[in-house]
C-alpha cells in the first residue's frame, strides 16, 4: 500500500523534524505523521475491499462488515442480537 519511495520521504522527514525541533517535537510530529498515514491506508484498504465485494452476487440479500485493523483486513456478517433475531 505504502511505497518505499514514501517510506524513505517519511523517514527523511522525520529525521529533519528531530534534529531542528528537538526530540519530542520529533516524536509528536512522528505520531501526527503516523496517524495521518493509518487513516490514508485504511481509506485505501476500505475502497479496495469494497470493489472487490462489488462483483459479488447473492440471491438473498447479504450484510456484510468490513473491519480494517492492525492485523489486517476481516470481513464478515455483522453479529445479530437475539431480539433482532426474533423479530
Amino acid at each position: 500500500m505504502v511505497s518505499g519511495l514514501d517510506r524513505q520521504e517519511y523517514e527523511k522527514r522525520l529525521a529533519t523534524a528531530i534534529r531542528l525541533l528537538g526530540e519530542e517535537a520529533g516524536h509528536r510530529y512522528m505520531q501526527q505523521r503516523l496517524g495521518e498515514l493509518r487513516g490514508q491506508i485504511t481509506t485505501r484498504m476500505r475502497q479496495a475491499v469494497e470493489a472487490r465485494l462489488q462483483g459479488l452476487h447473492s440471491v438473498f440479500p447479504v450484510e456484510v462488515c468490513v473491519e480494517i485493523g492492525p492485523e489486517g483486513v476481516r470481513v464478515q456478517r455483522p453479529r445479530q442480537t437475539r431480539r433482532r433475531l426474533n423479530s
